[in-house]
């Protein structure tokens, strides 16, 4: 998970130097992750199968609509306002935590995540005077946030059936099928990247592309609490990247809050790797001399 975040939080900065509309964005870097995954896949000896296929097709068309409206609000608004409304994403789903994958949500960790909450509304605050905040894009921003959600709590149900790869490879293949009418219809035909902006494509599959993997595979081994507060440090991390290689101001308000929000994610952090040991000596084994099959 910590691995996703930061290959996340450069590909958020990557963004603003490609010149494609958002849906183009979106679609070309499928079709390129498409073409690299099923390779991968062929290459490894397997390929996908129906059955799998088809359980990931929803999650799959609805990351293609997460892709384009998440470029769309980088493009129009601060890095900060995008990622700090991103970072809601574990309010929206300790609720889904605790009803559909039974995960203790206790009051600690509620209240930690409010205390981080508040630290982002610092960083949002901070950014609302500067020239390269849009009302639009936080809207996109907002879109954003209910599809990644989404997105992010199917994967956790279907990585329990379907391997990382095999997920991945569908995901580019349905996201770009979908966004394909899509994007042509917006600008009135196809945008072809330069060649320049075709490495910068490359490239955000294989930065933010591999944190897509990572927090994938994570999906089935770690907890969807765990995984949805390390999301948090994305927010800081992007904006300190904005600050240092776009220029995009920061003032003492954002630093204080995204100071707030690492302490915060390195506590909770901490407190659940302690709990996840304390939980595996105490767990019984199976057979006598045997632990609990893997998963």
């Amino acid at each position: 998970g910590v691995g996703a975040v930061c290959c996340w939080s450069a590909g958020n900065i990557m963004v603003r130097e490609i010149e494609l509309p958002s849906l183009w964005l979106a679609f070309w870097r499928m079709v390129i992750g498409a073409v690299v995954y099923t390779a991968v896949l062929l290459i490894k000896g397997q390929r996908l199968r129906w059955p799998e296929f088809k359980a990931c097709i929803t999650v799959a068309a609805l990351s293609g609509f997460w892709f384009a409206t998440f470029f769309e609000a980088l493009q129009s608004t601060t890095i900060a306002n995008v990622t700090m409304i991103g970072a809601l994403l574990p309010v929206v789903l300790f609720a889904v935590a605790a009803r559909k994958f039974a995960e203790p949500v206790t009051l600690w960790l509620v209240g930690m995540c409010f205390v981080a909450l508040a630290g982002l509304a610092l960083v949002l605050y901070g950014s609302t005077g500067l020239d390269t905040w849009s009302a639009r894009g936080d809207l996109f921003a907002l879109v954003t946030l209910v599809l990644w959600s989404a997105t992010f709590a199917m994967t956790k149900s279907v990585r329990q059936h379907v391997g990382a790869l095999e997920f991945q490879a569908t995901v580019w293949i349905v996201g770009a099928v979908v966004l394909a009418p899509v994007a042509t219809i917006s600008t009135g035909g196809i945008v072809w990247p330069s060649g320049v902006t075709w490495a910068w494509v490359a490239a955000m599959l294989a930065v933010p592309g591999t944190g897509h993997l990572l927090m994938t595979w994570a999906h089935r081994h770690v907890k969807l609490t765990l995984t949805s507060m390390t999301t948090l440090a994305v927010a800081p991390l992007s904006m300190m990247g904005a600050a240092i290689f776009q220029d995009e101001p920061v003032v003492g308000l954002q630093i204080f809050g995204a100071v707030v929000v690492m302490v915060v994610l390195v506590l909770v952090i901490r407190r659940e790797a302690r709990i996840d040991q304390t939980t595996s000596k105490d767990e019984t084994p199976l057979v006598e001399g045997v632990g609990e099959p893997p998963v």
